[in-house]
């Protein structure tokens, strides 16, 4: 955890000292990168605090996971976000983030981080996104896994009917392209 994140989960605009001062108390909190901002505590313990809030307040969690992942939505940690979207129940919105954030993944060459983020979806949410599928589909190209590329495109053809008939048409579009490059590959 860092100060952020516990203000986005308690309100309290003072998590940054109140951190500070339970790890200067030893209570079982310690800093885990070299800027001093991130904590963890020791997983003993954590498990203890996580099974004291689900005895206390399970009605809490699902909110809790919700601003966990919207505030590591905002600050561009996706993996996390997804993480705690899925814990929160609403897989949609993990799906949704990953989808809008596919673009800026594979400009980044981060093919492989989207194909990760992509494999934590729950499948309904995931196989029915053909924007999603088709970008998985040209993430495989650039790794030159092709049964996977296959894959993504059968599911985007699949999932097709959620789409609107102009973006169908370009999703297909996209797809013929990919399609060529297999066979260039292949060639």
């Amino acid at each position: 955890i860092c100060s952020g994140l516990a203000t986005a989960l308690t309100g309290n605009r003072g998590s940054r000292s109140l951190l500070e001062e339970i790890e200067k108390r030893d209570l079982f909190l310690r800093r885990t990168d070299a800027e001093g901002k991130w904590f963890e505590y020791h997983h003993l313990f954590a498990e203890y605090l996580l099974h004291r809030l689900g005895r206390d307040a399970e009605d809490r969690i699902p909110q809790l996971h919700r601003s966990a992942a919207q505030w590591f939505t905002e600050h561009q940690m996706l993996s996390q976000a997804v993480d705690h979207w899925i814990l929160a129940g609403q897989a949609h919105h993990a799906a949704d983030a990953v989808e809008q954030a596919a673009t800026d993944l594979m400009e980044q060459s981060q093919m492989s981080t989207l194909i990760g983020l992509a494999a934590k979806l729950p499948a309904q949410h995931a196989d029915t996104r053909p924007r999603l599928q088709v970008d998985l589909a040209w993430a495989n190209v650039v790794l030159h896994r092709l049964a996977a590329v296959e894959e993504a495109l059968r599911l985007a053809e699949l999932g097709m009917d959620s789409a609107t008939k102009n973006e169908a048409g370009n999703l297909r579009a996209e797809m013929d392209l990919i399609r060529a490059v297999i066979a260039a590959f292949q060639d």
